[in-house]
């Protein structure tokens, strides 16, 4: 019998290739359907208050989500107390829940049951919260990252890259690592003269660098080690002409979210963010009662939290980073109601996404 060498050669590499490679998600697979139900959100130790996140898949190509609203979203553990989550606000903050009231406590488990107005249930498997493992501190550097601008250029752009120092615990087993990272900073209003209304100061907090999922398990490591982990980047910006801190939260998990955020980190990393659609429609661990073929996509998270912050005050930064800091409010009389403001901010920073005239308490 003749063998094509070629023909033997070409299918080797294609099994190959096969065999190493992470399967593609196909965004119009029909397996996905407009009435699946996505999920984001997490429950933790302390006071809270805690959101949650609930939407529809709509248009693929441009990734985008409905929200879900009317939803019935109720958190129950296992000493029998039930806890109800309230729409945020349902006219400019639709599909977001919040819970009020509820402290986690480490070594209790919960569980999550979602009713929509079109009579479908979700259950969570049950969670048993773990012991937090601390975190040792944050830490900030200022880097140069070339990009390339609209006109093709390469450029080099300032970023504040946050980190997380954290020492490997003795006893660790059945527990793992995750990071997060928000920014918070100081907004001021500019001052019209108007002693009737004087300029407010607002606090913006945002999450950083969502392409980045920081997982570990300590297990992979000898107690003691020293571990510094990348937490996230948030580029020079008018957030550092006054004062900006970054929060560190690290989110000691179980066993089935470190594997759930491992899949996300092998699809999200090398081209998207933590909230487009291909971490969404990985399978997480909310069931559907009425259909347990088709559970939702996402993961409600059980976690403890230790938090570690770093300050940026503007006067502290180094000179060749403060360059960059654009004058986000300027121009003349940018509130003058005769002439259209360039910003509209400017004159009232409730207008920035995520702005609040309340101090945080660690402030």
């Amino acid at each position: 019998m003749k063998i094509n060498v070629l023909q033997l050669l070409y299918g080797l590499i294609v099994a190959l290739l096969f065999a190493t490679c992470v399967r593609e998600i196909d965004f119009k697979n029909d397996v996905i359907d407009k009435a699946d139900l996505v999920i984001s959100g997490g429950f933790y130790n302390g006071a809270g208050p805690f959101s949650l996140r609930l939407m529809h898949p709509t248009n693929y190509d441009k990734r985008d989500f409905e929200p879900v609203t009317g939803a019935i979203v109720t958190l129950s553990d296992d000493d029998g107390h039930q806890y109800f989550y309230s729409e945020s606000d349902p006219v400019n903050q639709k599909g977001v829940y919040l819970l009020i009231g509820a402290t986690g406590v480490p070594g209790r488990t919960y569980t999550l049951e979602i009713q929509l107005p079109d009579g479908k249930t979700y259950r969570s498997r049950p969670q048993k919260m773990p012991e937090p493992l601390p975190v040792d501190a944050a830490e900030m550097r200022f880097a140069f990252v070339e990009d390339i601008n609209a006109q093709g250029n390469i450029v080099k752009i300032p970023f504040a890259q946050v980190y997380a120092h954290v020492t490997v615990p003795d006893q660790a087993a059945g527990r793992y690592f995750r990071w997060e990272c928000e920014s918070t900073f100081i907004f001021d209003e500019i001052d019209t003269g108007n002693p009737f209304d004087p300029p407010k100061q607002c606090f913006i907090s945002n999450y950083t660098s969502n392409q980045v999922v920081g997982i570990d398990n300590p297990a992979d490591f000898q107690p003691g080690t020293q571990l510094v982990v990348y937490a996230g980047r948030r580029a020079i910006d008018f957030a550092f002409d006054l004062r900006n801190c970054f929060s560190v939260y690290q989110r000691t998990i179980g066993k089935d979210a470190f594997l759930y955020w491992k899949r996300v980190k092998q699809v999200v990393e090398p081209t998207g963010t933590i909230f487009d659609l291909p971490p969404s429609f990985i399978p997480g661990n909310l069931e559907n009662v009425n259909d347990p073929g088709r559970p939702a996509f996402g993961f409600f998270e059980v976690g403890a939290s230790d938090t570690a912050r770093v300050f940026a005050n503007r006067g502290d930064l180094p000179s060749d980073v403060v360059a960059f800091i654009p004058k986000h409010c300027s121009g003349p009389q940018p509130c003058n109601p005769n002439n259209n403001p360039r910003r509209p901010e400017c004159c009232e920073c409730l207008l920035l996404p995520n702005s609040t005239l309340q101090k945080p308490e660690w402030w």
